[in-house]
């Protein structure tokens, strides 16, 4: 003690609670149910996104056979309509 200065008393020891989360009660069965609704939700958005890519490219040909089926079908029409003309009506 130096001028009526007393030293500062040693820190306490820490006192840490080192039990991982995953060992907790109660809590292992909760980080593996967020696990499985991670992955779950992964391969949601890849499915989606798969849907996406290959019903997409597959519109402009729908659209295309649609078109020409239309057409064939007016011009089937036509040439049927036109063959039950009779001359003389």
């Amino acid at each position: 003690m130096l001028f009526g200065i007393e030293d500062p008393a040693p820190p306490a020891p820490a006192v840490e609670d080192r039990t991982a989360i995953g060992t907790a009660p109660g809590r292992k069965g909760f980080i593996t149910f967020e696990r499985v609704v991670s992955v779950l939700l992964a391969l949601g958005i890849l499915a989606c996104l798969g849907g996406f890519f290959l019903f997409v490219p597959a519109i402009p040909a729908i659209t295309v056979g649609l078109m020409l089926s239309g057409l064939l079908a007016m011009f089937w029409l036509g040439f049927h309509a036109g063959g039950r003309r009779h001359i003389g009506c």
